[in-house]
Order: structure tokens, then sequence, then C-alpha cells
């Protein structure tokens, strides 16, 4: 039987990737990461196993974070897992969303 991620499950996952990717998974000062990141953690990681679900959970929360968040609206590009920046700029589409999300949590926590 497989049990939902857990609170451990994900924090596990969190320490793994800013210990084995660190100029990607900074919590204090987060970048944007490319699209589609979880292919090249789940190759570059194959040998720990990593639950498919666990990792998305915790790249959802990661990027959910505010300061990642912000972080999307102050870059101009993304970055792979070794902390290269993409060619592409970060698309007007991506921001917008990126300003959307940091207003509902502005809301929410008033």
């Amino acid at each position: 039987m497989i049990t939902k991620p857990t609170k451990e499950n994900v924090l596990e996952c969190l320490k793994l990737l800013c210990k084995k990717f660190p100029k990607a998974f900074n919590i204090q000062d987060p970048k944007p990461l490319k699209i589609n990141i979880h292919e090249d953690i789940k190759r570059a990681l194959k040998k720990y196993n990593l639950r498919e679900d666990v990792l998305q959970l915790t790249l959802r929360i990661y990027m959910g974070k505010a300061k990642y968040i912000q972080a999307t609206l102050d870059e101009t590009h993304r970055i792979n897992l070794y902390g290269d920046q993409s060619r592409k700029k970060i698309q007007k589409k991506h921001k917008d969303y990126a300003r959307e999300k940091l207003e509902e949590l502005s809301k929410k926590a008033s």
C-alpha cells in the first residue's frame, strides 16, 4: 500500500535537494527554476529512488513560498540544477502568474 507523503518525507527531500544542488535550492535566496526541473532531478538522483509524489509536493511547497515567487518577478532568467542560467527569459505570463500568487498570499496573510 502506498501512503501519502508525510511532512518528514518532504523535509527529507528538501534537505537532499539543498545538499545536492545548493545553487538551485537555497531557501534564503531562491532563484526561479527551469521548467520541468523535476525530470532533471529524477535523472540526477536516480539512485535515491525518490517517490514522484514526494518530489512533486516538495517542489510545489518550495516554489509556493513568497520568496521564490518574488524571485520569479525579480529575476530575468530561470536556472538549472547547477545554477546555470537559461537562455530564454522568464515569460511574461509566468511573471503575471507570480504577481497574482503574491497578491493571493498577501490577502491570506492579512
